[in-house]
């Protein structure tokens, strides 16, 4: 799954790009949900006025989750190619959203992959990374299809496990964006150890993956069949 953050202080604009980011992948055969949070509006029939809205737009459909959920609470009910979220949203890449240079410069952050602008005078790059004018949307979009990297385990308000020595996922988030590292070089995704429990993968930091396996591989080794260094499969029903 590839998570993307639109940004910006307009958040008449920043909707509005989300809209054209969700309609144009979606178009590209892609599954995308649209996620946001909203404040005083009422949930339809129950009158809440703080929820959590997906949006899905594989066959189009609005999920109402009461609450303001965070993004990482949301992630049971997203199975997508793509989620864009409206706003900053713990270590997931952005998209800046700005009115002109000016403007791009000062909400410039580590984790953006690109900017988009309302004006039409622009440069093409900024710290390295393109910047589109907004009827740029097929060009923007082929661009982060390649460009947005699959999602970190930890999203606010998980904390880091810091097995890859930085003191949180937006520093590798940040690293990744800048081309200073890989998704590789995450310890959690890169496990030694995976365990599900139905079809829920369970996210283990590596002090927790290194005493399983020695755990299990102390217990096993006394039995005939036993390999060192090779797979281990086990299933409990």
């Amino acid at each position: 799954m590839k998570i993307l953050a639109v940004c910006g202080t307009d958040l008449e604009f920043v909707s509005k790009m989300v809209q054209a980011l969700v309609e144009e992948l979606t178009y590209c055969r892609y599954q995308v949900a649209w996620w946001r949070q909203e404040v005083g509006k009422d949930l339809p029939n129950q009158g809440v006025l703080e929820h959590t809205l997906l949006e899905v737009h594989n066959g189009y459909s609005q999920i109402y989750l009461p609450g303001q959920l965070t993004l990482e609470d949301s992630m049971p009910y997203l199975a997508h190619d793509f989620v864009i979220v409206e706003g900053e949203q713990g270590s997931a890449p952005q998209l800046i959203c700005a009115a002109n240079e000016s403007d791009l410069k000062n909400l410039w952050t580590p984790l953006a992959l690109a900017g988009v602008v309302t004006r039409h005078e622009f440069e093409e790059n900024h710290h390295g990374q393109p910047v589109f004018a907004i009827s740029q949307i097929k060009d923007l979009v082929k661009f982060l299809i390649n460009a947005v990297p699959e999602r970190l385990p930890f999203l606010v308000p998980n904390p880091c496990c810091g097995a890859c020595g930085r003191s949180d996922c937006k520093s590798m988030m940040a690293d990744i964006v800048a081309g200073k590292a890989e998704l590789k070089d995450c310890a959690i995704l890169n496990a030694k150890v995976e365990i599900k429990i139905g079809d829920q993968e369970l996210v283990l930091v590596e002090f927790v993956q290194d005493f399983i396996k020695k755990t299990v591989t102390g217990m096993l080794s006394a039995l005939d069949g036993y390999r060192e260094n090779s797979s281990i499969e086990i299933k409990i029903k």
